[in-house]
C-alpha cells in the first residue's frame, strides 16, 4: 500500500530532474560542453547521464506493472520512456508566446500542428501546448489509462500560474504516478 504514496512522490521528484528544473539536475549533462564546431566534448560528469531520471521512471512503471501484465510491462515501461522523451520544448515556457522556434521539428509536433490548426490555434500559442501536452500525456500513460490526456495539460497549466517550470514538471510527473497507481487499484 505504501507505493500508492511513493508511486507518484518519486515519479514527480524524477520529472524535475528530466527537466532540469530541480537544484543539482544540471549535473545530469543533458547537452554536455561543445566546441566551436558543435561536437560534444563532455561536461560535468565523465558519462552522460541525461537520460537517468526518464529510465528510472520507465523502470518504475515496469516495476508496478509486472503484477499485473507480466513481461509485457516491459512493453510498457519502453512505451513510457519513449514518448516521455518525446520533448516538452513546445511547451515551454508554457504562459509565453514568441519563444517557440517553428524550424524545430519533434515527434508529436505533426500531429498537435494538425489539431490546433483544427481548433484555431497558431503555432506559437498557448492553445497548441495545450493541444501538445494533451497528445504527450495520452501517448505517455497509454498502458495505464491514459488520464495523461487530462493529467497533462493541468499539471503545466498549474505550473504557468506560479510561472515555475519545475512545478510544472514535478506536478506532471506526480500525475503520471498518480494515474498508474489509480490504473492498479482499479485493475
Amino acid at each position: 500500500m505504501i507505493y500508492t504514496i511513493l508511486i507518484p512522490l518519486m515519479m514527480g521528484i524524477l520529472a524535475g530532474y528530466a527537466g532540469g528544473s530541480l537544484p543539482f539536475s544540471s549535473m545530469l549533462d543533458k547537452k554536455g560542453d561543445l566546441d566551436k564546431n558543435g561536437r560534444d566534448i563532455g561536461g560535468v560528469m565523465p558519462i552522460n547521464l541525461s537520460n537517468l531520471p526518464e529510465l528510472l521512471m520507465g523502470l518504475i512503471v515496469i516495476l508496478a506493472l509486472v503484477p499485473v501484465f507480466g513481461w509485457y510491462s516491459i512493453l510498457a515501461g519502453c512505451w513510457f520512456y519513449a514518448w516521455f522523451q518525446s520533448g516538452t520544448w513546445l511547451m515551454l515556457p508554457w504562459w509565453k508566446e514568441g519563444v517557440r522556434d517553428p524550424e524545430r521539428g519533434g515527434k508529436i509536433r505533426p500531429v498537435s500542428e494538425w489539431v490546433a490548426k483544427k481548433f484555431g490555434y497558431e503555432f506559437d500559442s498557448e492553445g497548441h501546448a495545450w493541444i501538445f501536452a494533451a497528445i504527450r500525456g495520452f501517448l505517455i500513460t497509454m498502458p495505464f489509462g491514459c488520464l495523461g490526456l487530462i493529467t497533462s495539460p493541468l499539471s503545466r497549466e498549474v505550473g504557468s500560474h506560479f510561472q515555475n517550470h519545475a512545478i510544472a514538471e514535478c506536478l506532471e510527473g506526480f500525475t503520471f504516478g498518480l494515474c498508474l497507481v489509480l490504473f492498479l487499484i482499479l485493475i
